[in-house]
């Protein structure tokens, strides 16, 4: 299946490293059994393929062969070489909305391997097909022509299979993929919540009600029940699990994004008592700080990147890397505005200090900050 990689001209790409002749033996490393030279060659392809979140022309000429890989039998790297592949098709995560060539080109390449994907979600390993399951989630690599074919098919999985973190993985995928992927219509909400709702209320593995219930108010947004709303609220004050299954990271901050597809009133009322049940990884300015992100994007929050100082009098100040464009107060809409003067009024927020308004353009001083938002 490699027999190809001789027909590249690789001195001639640039990797993050420069010529990228030494990438075709790495390639073929990864068919090793061995799995401290398997954990090396990813960690040396990362470094040069997709440093920094970057795409180069080399990455794109090697995205043809990892997909080869996958149809080969005996390969023990499958399931990393799918995440790498995943990887890939984001391109630079900081420009995702603004692709360059290179993160176009990838992106092209890695969708070409949906057949592959789509066969490797019964395969006899459950860590396959638990990347099956993200990479083919991800819907915009593959067009919407095939993303409700997607939907359908991680959506009738759910019956057949049996591991749990296979199973929170579907339902994740199920859940990003009508919340945040263009697929959020009344019959995909509804046949699709209505099945994982019954899950919850059937299972008792506290992994998949976990996910369930990180999932759903993608699914329904405002018509999400509030059982559902309390239990992300509970997850906020006491998470039940160090990481969300399958890694997916701390569960509190994912709680915290769940809440942010309900409606403008719950989601600020949740708000508000999220910020009163801080917990070890999330005082009440990292949710304050998490919800001003998101009320910037409205696409889905990152926690924004900050800094530690120390103040002369012995204080921690927390510092905020400014973004542009900033917010202009008389474009908020309502939720907008209703967010940002919730995070004004809460003490608890204040006890710190920060330049977290500032951050987004806004006047740093609490007090003149609510007192433009209220003209």
């Amino acid at each position: 299946m490699l027999e190809k990689l001789e027909q590249i001209n690789w001195s001639e790409l640039i990797h993050a490293y420069g010529q990228a002749s030494d990438i075709p033996d790495h390639i073929q490393k990864l068919r090793s059994d061995d799995s401290d030279v398997l954990r090396k060659t990813f960690s040396y392809l990362y470094n040069r393929l997709y440093h920094q979140s970057t795409i180069y022309e080399a990455t794109v000429a090697t995205i043809p062969f990892l997909i080869d890989l996958l149809t080969e039998d005996n390969i023990k790297s499958k399931a990393s070489i799918i995440s790498m592949l995943s990887h890939l098709s984001h391109g630079n995560y900081l420009r995702s909305y603004n692709l360059g060539l290179w993160d176009q080109l990838a992106r092209t390449e890695v969708a070409k391997g949906f057949p592959v994907y789509l066969s490797l979600i019964d395969d006899e390993d459950w860590e396959i097909r638990i990347q099956a399951v993200a990479i083919l989630s991800y819907s915009p690599r593959f067009g919407e022509d095939k993303a409700q074919v997607i939907l359908d098919i991680l959506a009738n999985k759910l019956d057949s299979e049996e591991n749990e973190l296979v199973i929170c993985a579907l339902i994740t995928g199920l859940g990003n993929m009508i919340g945040g992927y263009r697929l959020h219509d009344d019959n995909n909400a509804i046949q699709v919540a209505s099945r994982i709702e019954s899950i919850y209320k059937l299972e008792s593995n506290p992994k998949i009600r976990l996910v369930v219930l990180l999932s759903i108010p993608k699914i329904l947004q405002e018509e999400t029940p509030q059982y559902v709303i309390d239990g992300l609220l509970n997850i906020v004050e006491n998470p039940p699990f160090p990481g969300t299954p399958a890694n997916m990271g701390d569960p509190s901050y994912f709680a915290l994004k769940s809440l942010w597809h309900l409606d403008t009133k719950r989601c600020k009322e949740s708000l508000e008592i999220a910020i009163q049940k801080p917990n070890a990884s999330l005082d009440p300015l990292t949710i304050a700080s998490a919800f001003m992100e998101w009320l910037y994007a409205e696409k889905g929050p990152n926690l924004p990147w900050r800094t530690l100082s120390v103040g002369s009098a012995g204080t921690t100040n927390y510092i905020y890397q400014k973004i542009q464009p900033q917010l202009k107060l008389d474009k908020l809409s309502d939720f907008q505005t209703q967010i940002l003067r919730t995070i004004i009024n809460e003490d608890t927020i204040w006890q710190f200090e920060h330049n977290l308004l500032e951050r987004y353009g806004l006047p740093a001083e609490r007090e003149e900050a609510r007192k433009l938002l209220e003209k």
